[in-house]
């Protein structure tokens, strides 16, 4: 058997407060190779179930190969690419966060003002710019996203040119105590709370059971300790290409990338990955890994021929409980700031919605099909329960309804929606509730996705 060869891997962080972007698409059981040509547009859509079946030979921002088991070649502008591949589910810990919606499952060996070192399950060790990680999990026990961040974070947004929020960090311990910091350094499985040269200091947060040590002597705390760490001052990145890919390993990392290209075929376990993260307007920083090709079991796209609403600013969103204050909508998380995950099925990126809602969108760009996986919030448990809706239209015509589903609830597996539009430029989302009332009609939706030129 011919070994295939070793890969380079050029890693992207993007900008986005959010768990942003992707592409995957859903393959029936034991479905390895290529799917269809695309009638309106030609773009080729790929499916595995297994990534040996189907391998990505080489991906960068305009072209891409793969190589399907019986050894045929398929090349193909990148941005005509659909999905190939399968999601594995969230690592269950201990996982890394990055700026953009990175995920790398690994331990956080080291952690200083400069340099973060992350060791990964797949990919061994991996340093990272310190001023790109937004936080650490023990375990899925915490969401991917805290309060604190999203209103610093959204705070710094609203005035880009004004002075950067102060960088904290939000440490809850396994205990339950939580503790504000404004320095940390990691060595030796140990974390350190503000080397510093004045006297201990500890005072609360006005509104928060949290208390913040400032300068004072080291405090330190065993990392097994720690439940979860947020970095609660985002870095400022500044998105410049059109085209964003994304790239899953079978440890349930998730990683932006540049390109996946060959790099020799000596040695078929080697992989090298080159992380470039974009860090202000013009600072740019790249890092290095090594590890196995046949850990990337997913690819994705957007940007190209398949846009993500969670990328998509909404014309207008609207929710009107019955009673109480309205929900908002949730991108990239949750309503409870979770994990994306229904009933095992988990996402690169996608919306949580409390019903009854509408969402709206005005498109640049005409769209032949919606797809998405839809289901009750696993919180929900067996209730919550839902009707989805979907209206398009072209131009100023009016909206005509192209999809209503029957009731989705706790408990029941996501279902699969592929929509035909005929090239819309408008689409609405409407969540409406069934019986039971409100309660617990918390809908996700995984990867929603436009696809169109």
């Amino acid at each position: 058997m011919t070994r295939p060869s070793s890969f380079f891997v050029t890693v992207l962080w993007l900008p986005s407060r959010w768990l942003l972007t992707a592409i995957l698409l859903a393959a029936p059981t034991g479905y390895t190779t290529l799917l269809a040509q695309d009638e309106p547009r030609g773009a080729l859509e790929l499916a595995s179930t297994s990534h040996a079946a189907t391998l990505v030979e080489a991906i960068t921002l305009d072209r891409a190969r793969f190589r399907l088991a019986d050894g045929t070649a398929i090349e193909l502008p990148t941005r005509d690419i659909v999905g190939w591949g399968r999601l594995p589910p969230w690592p269950q810990g201990p996982m890394v966060l990055v700026a953009g919606g990175g995920v790398i499952a690994g331990r956080l060996e080291r952690y200083d003002a400069e340099v973060a070192v992350v060791r990964s399950q797949a990919w061994g060790l991996i340093e990272i710019p310190a001023s790109c990680l937004v936080g650490f999990r023990a375990s899925m026990a915490h969401g991917p996203v805290c309060d604190e961040l999203l209103e610093q974070t959204s705070d710094a947004q609203k005035a880009p040119d004004g002075p950067q929020p102060e960088r904290l960090f939000r440490l809850e311990l396994k205990n339950g105590d939580r503790l504000l910091a404004k320095a940390i350094a990691i060595a030796n499985q140990v974390l350190e709370l503000n080397p510093g040269q004045s006297p201990p200091a500890a005072t609360s947060i006005a509104g928060s059971d949290a208390m913040i040590f400032s300068d004072g002597e080291r405090v330190g705390i065993p990392l097994e300790r720690v439940q979860s760490i947020d970095f609660l001052a985002a870095p400022r990145i500044i998105q410049q290409r059109p085209l964003t890919l994304w790239m899953a390993l079978a440890d349930g990392s998730r990683l932006n990338v540049q390109s996946i290209s060959s790099v020799g075929a000596s040695d078929a376990a080697s992989v090298q990955a080159e992380s470039v993260i974009l860090v202000g307007e013009a600072f740019v920083t790249r890092l290095k890994a090594t590890g196995n090709r046949n850990q990337i079991v997913a690819i994705a796209v957007d940007g190209g021929c398949a846009r993500w609403l969670s990328t998509l600013a909404p014309a207008s969103f609207v929710q009107t409980p019955a009673i109480g204050s309205a929900w908002p909508l949730a991108v990239g998380c949750t309503l409870d700031r979770g994990w994306l995950v229904a009933r095992g099925r988990t996402a690169f990126a996608g919306l949580g919605i409390h019903a009854p809602a509408r969402l709206a969108y005005r498109l640049e760009n005409p769209v032949d099909r919606f797809e998405s996986l839809v289901a009750i919030d696993d919180l929900a448990g067996q209730g919550g329960s839902v009707r989805v809706r979907v209206l398009a239209g072209r131009g100023g015509d009016p909206l005509r309804e192209v999809f209503v589903s029957g009731v989705i609830r706790g408990g029941e597996q996501p279902l699969a929606l592929t929509i035909p539009l005929d090239q819309a430029t408008a689409l609405e989302l409407l969540i409406e509730t069934a019986d039971g009332g409100e309660i617990l009609d918390r809908t996700l939706w995984l990867d929603p996705r436009l696809i169109g030129r």
